[in-house]
């Protein structure tokens, strides 16, 4: 008797190089995005480094725009095939408070007057899930629509368009090493 599986030599993992923007191109992103009426989360993204399923359960319940943070309290989870539901963040470290420049508080707060005036428009149909990114009618927006707006920002702005959605994660974390 013996195991088979020990004579198997493994492929060798090849770690995929982080694709990220440098600060002329976030500058050049946030320019081709401001058009958009996810904006303020693309800015979001950038500015706090927050994970998409992190931004996308954010609640204004969460947010503390005169303290300048947020609360990361929860996820959006989907799952194919599956109703979206929320779940607690990925790492007991990942619930977290997270520091917001005050250029993004001032967007923050200009995003929940337009949010108000949609949410009124919608009237009935709005479902209340104090989301501060939601769909037009208050339900996480799904993950192919936001990827196509992204998608587009970047062939506006003539970035690469092999970037994800969760290198903007990078791009903060990347700026701000370089920082120091």
């Amino acid at each position: 008797m013996r195991n088979v599986a020990k004579l198997v030599q493994l492929p060798r993992l090849t770690k995929k190089e982080m694709d990220v923007l440098d600060e002329q191109e976030c500058n050049e992103f946030l320019e081709a995005a401001r058009c958009e009426r996810l904006f303020t989360m693309f800015s979001t993204a950038l500015a706090t480094g927050m994970r998409p399923e992190e931004y996308l359960g954010l609640k204004w319940k969460d947010v503390d725009l005169d303290r300048l943070c947020v609360m990361i309290r929860r996820t959006v989870i989907r799952v194919k095939g599956k109703p979206w539901f929320f779940s607690h963040p990925k790492t007991k470290t990942s619930a977290r408070k997270v520091a917001i420049p005050a250029g993004l508080a001032d967007e923050l707060r200009s995003h929940r007057r337009r949010q108000c005036e949609e949410r009124l428009r919608v009237g009935p149909a709005w479902q209340d899930l104090d989301l501060v990114f939601p769909s037009e009618v208050g339900t996480p927006p799904s993950h192919s629509n936001i990827t196509q707006v992204y998608k587009r920002i970047l062939r506006r702005s003539g970035l690469r368009t092999s970037l994800r959605l969760y290198d903007l994660r990078h791009t903060h974390a990347t700026l701000l090493l370089k920082a120091d």
